[in-house]
């Protein structure tokens, strides 16, 4: 729970006009459309940091969407998760691209096990250098003894 303020932030200059009021904001009510279905993930590698997904970052997955041509999605390829970007082609077959040159789409055929296990929604990463995602996830399971 963390506390919002009412207004915008502005990337130019302020607004002396601006009001601005605080309210409590716990972000799983803004983060999660179908609570039951939501899990969060931890990113590991480079592959999609063309579409602003990095290496540590924390998404946030709804299992209760259904996936569309061009969701970032979170798949279950040959028995491991992966995150990529479904494309369908016009012939109805499937894709998993990266957003990254250096990783080729896999093209899904009969003989790879896939399964599009959720749907990315958001994406968390931090931006300063002591606010690191994975630690303090880490902390926080080891806290709960999980």
């Amino acid at each position: 729970m963390g506390y919002f303020y009412v207004g915008e932030v502005g990337a130019g200059f302020p607004s002396p006009a601006e009001r601005w009021r605080e309210r409590s904001l716990d972000l799983n009510d803004l983060l999660q459309m179908h609570p039951e279905a939501t899990f969060f993930m931890l990113v590991r590698g480079e592959s999609m940091k063309g579409v602003g997904i990095y290496d540590r970052d924390l998404v946030v997955v709804d299992r209760a969407l259904q996936a569309t041509h061009g969701n970032i999605i979170i798949a279950l390829v040959n028995g491991g998760f992966s995150i990529k970007q479904l494309r369908i082609l016009s012939d109805g077959s499937m894709e998993l691209a990266s957003a990254h040159p250096r990783f080729p789409p896999l093209v899904i055929t009969p003989r790879v096990s896939f399964e599009v296990w959720g749907v990315v929604t958001f994406v968390l990463h931090s931006v300063h250098p002591s606010a690191s995602l994975k630690s303090r996830l880490y902390r926080f399971l080891r806290q709960k003894n999980l």
